[in-house]
């Protein structure tokens, strides 16, 4: 078979399965003439194919042409330019962040020795990009069978942004650019409501942070192990920490674990916690005698006396605290920069005092509650100097950073995640859901949760989702044509695809069917 005759056989029957307009079909015929043929990208495994686009210089087809930019998510030249924080602009980031992350992991996995590599890349390599594995029933054997879902495009019925389903969800809150925020939006929505409740039930919530010394040759999971596993399990457990809660009449604990980076000193995980606590050890100072006046009540109080009152408490804290980082093999942390202990009495007055400490993200809505700045790690930028580990996936896009500087971010992104293995993004002490009528959702339910009435618009053919993912990343693109241009115009997006990566595509069309098939029983074997 000549190029010729299989690139346009290609060409038609793609347009066919995409549903492409006529004039469209038309069109992409008279291209093809003597083309090659199509889905050859299905034979190129990912790792592979993503090899030839590294450092994040990837080049939009109708974008600007020259200079590092977001790939085919860089917007057209002679579209308006948006604010960069509206809802497509953050699509459009998200997923291009999740590509880099994708690359950052399976560079890391390929250069792990064969022998001593985990079975599989980490899940975010996976991420609404591998069709779904869905059970269809059970041969004569009983035997599980199984079929691949289809990608689909959903769009919400009030704001109008669409999303994809039929496709696996990784439920990684820390490298997940595209999973982070669904779950951030519940986490905070819990807290909320878990603050605002105690409140009303006469207690107060003490927001704490604890940190350590590290230095910049720390290997990152050692130090998580030591941080994590070691000095905050100390820190609860013994009798000191037991006479702490009796003082306080602590009811429990909300734990969000950060990480910042800075080439100074390196890797820098600290743990910012809500304690659930009675205000009753206020007027128990050692040095304020209540007798002769009347006590005040906590809302007429200054912040200054607050803070009074609440330093002797602080320092038995800072001096658990630091035995434990002592005990776990870490640096003893000092005074002034270990611990942090504040009160934050309503989530009103919450917002206000930690407006300070905010860093700025971006996201147009109103200054930030406890519940933001446990949750929103993904929008949130390091000040001057520290970086995110999100951050580290935007300079793959950022014009003023060499090859040498990408790839040395890409590999402090997958040292991160691989150190992050196994700890939880937000943790609530036992039982403490059950007091605020919570329920208990894993992440991965959180990502794959939807809260929202949807309509599904468009299902996209299995054999052209590997025009979409499998060369460069279109994903982004193309929700945004379902939700901007309707229907049709993604069809004739996904036809112009073929085109586009002609080169890539030669005579292996007809090879797609057995491709599918090969994971179709992959997966089947793998899961029995």
């Amino acid at each position: 078979m000549s190029n010729s005759t299989s690139g346009g056989s290609a060409c038609n029957n793609f347009s066919r399965q995409v549903g492409a307009s006529p004039q469209f079909r038309n069109d992409q015929a008279s291209t093809c003439d003597g083309g090659r043929g199509a889905a050859g990208a299905a034979a190129h495994p990912p790792a592979q194919v993503d090899a030839r686009h590294k450092d994040g210089e990837l080049r939009a087809e109708n974008g600007v042409q020259n200079g590092p930019i977001l790939g085919n998510y860089a917007k057209s030249s002679s579209t308006p330019q948006k604010s960069i924080w509206d809802a497509d602009a953050k699509t459009r980031e998200n997923y291009a962040m999740q590509f880099m992350a994708r690359q950052s992991m399976l560079e890391a996995f390929y250069s792990i020795p064969e022998d001593q590599r985990p079975k599989k890349p980490h899940r975010v390599c996976n991420c609404r990009r591998d069709l779904r594995p869905v059970e269809i029933g059970r041969d004569a054997k009983g035997k599980r069978q199984f079929s691949i879902s289809k990608p689909e495009i959903y769009k919400h019925a009030s704001t109008g942004n669409t999303f994809f389903g039929g496709l696996m969800i990784c439920g990684s809150p820390y490298a997940c650019s595209v999973c982070a925020p669904k779950i951030n939006e519940i986490d905070a929505a819990e807290i909320r409501h878990a603050v605002s409740e105690w409140v009303k039930q006469g207690g107060i919530c003490l927001f704490v942070t604890l940190t350590f010394p590290h230095h910049r040759t720390d290997t990152f999971a050692e130090m998580m192990q030591q941080f994590t596993k070691g000095a905050l399990g100390r820190f609860r457990s013994g009798r000191v920490f037991a006479e702490i809660r009796k003082d306080l009449q602590y009811s429990g604990v909300i734990r969000s674990i950060e990480v910042t980076w800075g080439d100074a000193n390196g890797f820098h995980p600290h743990s910012h916690e809500i304690w659930f606590v009675k205000p009753d050890f206020l007027y128990q100072h050692p040095v304020v005698d209540w007798s002769s006046f009347d006590k005040p009540s906590l809302s007429s109080m200054g912040k200054e006396l607050k803070q009074f009152l609440l330093e002797p408490m602080k320092m038995r804290i800072f001096e658990r605290w630091r035995s434990a980082c002592v005990s776990s093999g870490l640096s003893a942390p000092s005074y002034e920069r270990g611990v942090d202990v504040r009160i934050a009495e309503t989530e009103a007055e919450l917002q206000a005092r930690l407006a300070e400490y905010f860093t700025k993200t971006g996201i147009e809505k109103s200054g930030w509650g406890v519940d933001d700045e446990m949750t929103r790690h993904n929008t949130k930028k390091g000040k001057a100097g520290r970086f995110t580990p999100f951050d580290f996936l935007r300079h793959q896009f950022n014009p003023q950073k060499t090859k040498t500087e990408k790839a040395r971010y890409r590999r402090l992104f997958a040292e991160y995640v691989i150190g992050f293995k196994g700890v939880s993004k937000i943790y609530w002490s036992p039982g403490l859901k059950k007091h605020f009528d919570i329920k208990e959702i894993s992440e991965q339910a959180k990502a794959e949760q939807k809260t929202e009435q949807a309509s599904l618009e468009y299902t996209v053919p299995p054999a052209i989702w590997v025009f979409v993912v499998a060369i460069n990343d279109h994903r982004a693109e193309l929700l945004l044509k379902v939700k901007n241009e309707g229907v049709q115009a993604a069809k004739d997006f996904l036809s112009s695809l073929l085109d586009r990566y002609a080169e890539y595509l030669d005579e292996r069309y007809d090879e797609l069917p057995a491709v599918y098939q090969y994971i179709l029983e992959s997966i089947t074997d793998e899961k029995t």
